[in-house]
């Protein structure tokens, strides 16, 4: 009784081995992150940094319930690019359709030949002719085969098809929020754990 046993000295040195371990692992893993961070703002990755804030003044700041009231997808390029599709599509269902009705067009033309042998008598106005044309076309469109028909119902498969592919997407960006705020929540509960570990530990 009041010796330690030889087989927890070596219990020790192993957990001792391990922490080391760990804080090596964690130091070049700061490293790695200071590196990456100076990847992101542009500087030459040999550049020296320090750090100004502390990890507790960062989570002092952020807000433990994070609010997502303020999030619109137009704010996300690949929800515009679909939207401007959209938009596109609706047009040219709207072409297609106005190409089944009748077209009226109208036209004018004016003007004057000069015949002359002599050509000095070019300012000479009695040997100028008008002509005056003015015409009106009339296109009615009598069978296309259903051609029209097949087109606009294609069209409105294909502006369906987009309006899937919005509602989709922000189902996704909705997803990929709830992802963020449990990572976001599992990390701040994570880091006070580890606190309180570490005053344990100490």
């Amino acid at each position: 009784n009041g010796f330690v046993e030889e087989i927890d000295v070596d219990r020790l040195q192993l957990i001792l081995s391990n922490l080391n371990t760990q804080i090596n692992s964690a130091q070049r893993t700061g490293e790695l992150a200071k590196t990456a961070l100076k990847f992101q703002m542009g500087l030459d990755v040999q550049t020296g940094v320090s750090l100004t804030d502390s990890i507790e003044g960062v989570f002092e700041e952020l807000e433990p319930n994070i609010s997502t009231d303020g999030f619109s997808p137009n704010k996300r390029i690949e929800y515009r690019i679909l939207d401007t599709q959209s938009k596109l599509l609706e047009l040219d269902v709207k072409s297609s359709r106005w190409s089944k009705y009748p077209t009226v067009s109208a036209f004018g033309s004016y003007q004057q030949t000069f015949q002359e042998n002599d050509f000095g008598k070019v300012f000479n106005g009695n040997r100028w002719f008008p002509t005056f044309v003015v015409g009106l076309n009339v296109s009615v469109p009598i069978y296309s085969g259903g051609r029209i028909d097949a087109q606009i119902r294609q069209k409105e498969l294909q502006a369906l098809q987009v309006q899937t592919g919005k509602e989709l997407l922000v189902q996704s960006f909705n997803l990929e929020i709830e992802q963020a705020k449990i990572t976001y929540s599992n990390a701040l509960e994570q880091m006070q754990s580890q606190k309180g570990n570490l005053s344990l530990a100490e």
